[in-house]
C-alpha cells in the first residue's frame, strides 16, 4: 500500500517593518515601503526538467519578473543535485526554500522562491 505524505512549507520571511525609510536587502532586492506592494505568484512548473525555461517565462512576463515571491509546485529534482527551483533562484539572485514531496520522489517537491532573504524555515508534515 503507498502512503501519501502531504508536506507543508512553513517560511518565515524576514521582512522589514514598513517605515519611513526604505529597506534595503542585498542581491536582487529592492526597497520594501509602505506605498509599495508585495506580489506574490503560485506556479505549478509541471515537472519541468530545464531550470532555465522558468527562468526564460519569469523574464518575458513582466507581472512574473515584477515578483517578489513564488510559490512553485511540481517541483524536479534529482537525487543528490539542486532542485529546478534552487537552480532559478540561484539565477535570479533570489533565495529559496525547497523541500521533496518524499523520500525517492523527485517530480513533486515544494518550493518558495524569494526576491527577498529567507530567515527561518520551518518543515511540517501533514
Amino acid at each position: 500500500m503507498v502512503h501519501k505524505a502531504w508536506l507543508g512549507l512553513l517560511v518565515m520571511l524576514a521582512l522589514s517593518t514598513y517605515s519611513d525609510q526604505p529597506a534595503m536587502f542585498p542581491a536582487n532586492s529592492r526597497p520594501l515601503t509602505m506605498g509599495r506592494s508585495f506580489l506574490t505568484v503560485s506556479l505549478n512548473i509541471a515537472k519541468v526538467a530545464n531550470p532555465n525555461e522558468v527562468v526564460e517565462a519569469i523574464r518575458r512576463a513582466p507581472r512574473l519578473r515584477e515578483s517578489d515571491l513564488f510559490l512553485f509546485q511540481e517541483v524536479r529534482h534529482e537525487k543528490g543535485k539542486p532542485s529546478v527551483a534552487e537552480a532559478v533562484a540561484h539565477t535570479l539572485g533570489f533565495a529559496v526554500a525547497f523541500v521533496p514531496a518524499a523520500a525517492e520522489i523527485y517530480d513533486q517537491g515544494l518550493a518558495i522562491v524569494s526576491r527577498y532573504p529567507i530567515d527561518e524555515v520551518q518543515i511540517s508534515t501533514l
